[in-house]
């Protein structure tokens, strides 16, 4: 009699052998992937953590050592129109300065000593080569105002309080004087002091144009110091200001006006004589009657007398002369000619000044910055904190003065360097993988045996 399956029993073990493979597949598959994983390591924070930040109960704190010294950085800077005495805005950092202009010299002063200090500040200038009075001081932000020597040219700023890790700014305004020549490099050597530590920053400036513009036919030395389009020309071994279209013409083209004159009178008169007689003449002769008796003898008539009166002198009058007065002519002068003269020729000459290379300062420990391309060291980072964006150091963004170790009695959780490999796992995964294989084997043996 044959025997006949039991196909229940089949289909049961059927589904069990191939569960059984599918668990095999799934562990050899897990103990793959874990042996190409590697080493087990935590990864590196996403973000720089913060001194005194608690984080989930842990507290991490960075301490500076207790070496008291001072550190300081000296930059110069163009005068803003916002600027006032004590307050200063530190935009636009230069390299030169046209003499007469205000420069804003700051110096940054960084104390890495755990605790805070008075500092006191002497800032010396020297001048090459020498110009009388080349630097007028104007103001500052030193405490009681500071003290400008001016026959010494120095600043004496004191007790500033600089905090313990911190850093102060101290500012000042001079003037450069407009008799500074080209070329005259105004040196400036801060020097910082607590009275135990010494720090000396420098800072150097060139007149690199004149102030006082020299106009037309006067001495030069180059073409910034005429004014307008003149340029400095070469006439005859002399270097004077020219229009550079006709250099011949020692008056650069400017019209020569005629004067133009208007007479007027400084008086007029107008008279009536008046004659007035000096005298009225009088007779000064009386005439005297002569008789002449002639006797008659013979006659007894008695002769009448005659008498002849003539006059001895008859006076005659002649009158003064009459005078007549006749007013001198009143002339007046009329100009010959009144205009306006025009100039024969006008020049229009437009002058690209020629590229100045300017030297980019990169900001060091602790100092302002926008991207980690402005801090000089590579190993810094710029990073924020409560004072805006400081250059820091990228393994320890919490020390102030870039300390690159943390001081004893700080707590920290250290890091696990490498934690145990994955290979012993692996070895298990397998061993159990190759258990199941067995029992499959052995699974698919004893079904075929069934069949």
């Amino acid at each position: 009699m044959d025997r006949k399956p039991n196909l229940p029993f089949r289909w049961n073990s059927v589904l069990i052998i191939g569960l059984i493979v599918l668990v095999g597949i799934f562990a050899v598959a897990t103990a793959l992937f874990q042996r190409n994983r590697g080493p087990l390591a935590p990864n590196a924070p996403g973000s720089q953590p913060k001194a005194d930040v608690v984080t989930e109960g842990c507290t991490v704190r960075f301490s500076i050592s207790d070496d008291a010294n001072l550190t300081c950085t000296k930059r110069a800077f163009l005068d803003e129109l916002d600027n006032i005495a004590g307050t200063y805005h530190l935009r636009n950092e230069i390299q030169s300065i046209k003499a007469g202009d205000i420069v804003v010299f700051n110096i940054d002063i960084q104390n890495n000593s755990s605790t805070g200090t008075t500092v006191n500040l002497n800032d010396l200038f020297a001048v090459s080569p020498s110009v009388s009075n080349a630097v007028e001081y104007i103001d500052s932000n030193c405490p009681g105002g500071g003290t400008f020597n001016q026959s010494t040219l120095n600043l004496t700023c004191s007790n500033k309080f600089v905090g313990g890790g911190q850093n102060q700014q101290l500012t000042f305004r001079v003037k450069v004087n407009a008799a500074a020549t080209i070329g005259t490099q105004i040196s400036n050597t801060a020097t910082t002091s607590d009275g135990t530590s010494t720090a000396i920053c420098t800072r150097s400036i060139i007149v690199a144009e004149a102030t006082t513009q020299k106009a037309c036919n006067q001495s030069c030395e180059t073409s910034k110091e005429c004014t307008g389009t003149l340029e400095c020309t070469n006439v005859n071994g002399l270097f004077v200001c020219r229009d550079p279209q006709i250099p011949s013409d020692s008056t650069c083209g400017a019209p020569t006006a005629t004067p133009t004159f208007t007479l007027v009178p400084s008086s007029t008169s107008t008279s009536t004589p008046t004659r007035t007689p000096t005298s009225t003449p009088t007779p000064t002769h009386t005439p005297t009657a002569t008789f002449t008796l002639v006797p008659t003898a013979t006659s007894t008539r008695t002769p009448t007398p005659t008498f002849t009166n003539t006059p001895t002198n008859t006076p005659t009058r002649t009158p003064s002369p009459t005078a007549t007065y006749t007013p001198s002519p009143t002339f007046t002068a009329l100009p010959t000619s009144t205009g306006t003269v025009t100039p024969t020729a006008t020049f229009t000459i437009t002058l690209t000044p020629s590229a100045t290379a300017t030297t980019r300062v990169l900001a060091q420990c602790n100092q302002g910055c926008s991207t980690n391309a402005d801090c000089a060291n590579s190993n810094q980072i710029c990073y924020t904190t409560n004072d805006g964006n400081r250059c820091r150091l990228a393994d320890n963004v919490g020390s102030d003065n870039c300390s690159t170790t943390i001081a004893s009695g700080a707590t920290s959780t250290p890091f696990i360097p490498q934690l145990p490999k994955s290979g012993s796992e692996n070895q298990r995964v397998l061993l159990i993988g190759g258990v199941i294989l067995v029992v499959i084997i052995i699974g698919i043996v004893g079904f075929l045996l069934i069949l």
